[in-house]
């Protein structure tokens, strides 16, 4: 559901060409990765990590934890670029699965709207199948 309140215009810290990437996505082309955890200053515990769009970046070096260190300045120096670029092939793409049901930029209170028709439609559904 996080991926719907990203493309949020309330969310002011995702550039457009990232919410672009997320409507393009079928949510197929992401990657539950730690590298770019491993890329900041305060890294997250072992064995967590975040979903994001399965980019050049993440391509080339997800799973490469020896090589990450040994190369640590230049890609922190790279993401950094791609951030300040607002490109979506080297900077962290943050979205989940359900990326594929994005498919419009909408307020967040929309979203959250479109949520409790869908789960009441769901409901009322189901509770006349369950009666039967």
């Amino acid at each position: 559901m996080g991926t719907a309140f990203l493309t949020s215009p309330e969310v002011v810290e995702v550039p457009d060409t990232f919410n672009e990437q997320i409507l393009l996505s079928d949510g197929q082309d992401t990657a539950f990765t730690q590298l770019y955890d491993q890329l900041g200053d305060a890294p997250w515990p072992q064995g967590i990590g975040g979903r994001v769009y399965r980019n050049r970046f993440v391509r080339e070096w997800d799973g490469r934890e020896e090589d990450i260190i040994k190369n640590r300045d230049e890609l922190v120096a790279d993401v950094a670029q791609a951030w300040e670029r607002h490109d979506p092939e080297g900077a962290s793409v943050y979205m989940g699965q359900s990326a594929g049901g994005v498919n419009s930029i909408r307020p967040a209170a929309r979203v959250l709207q479109d949520i409790c028709d869908q789960a009441e439609s769901i409901l009322r559904t189901r509770s006349r199948d369950l009666l039967r």
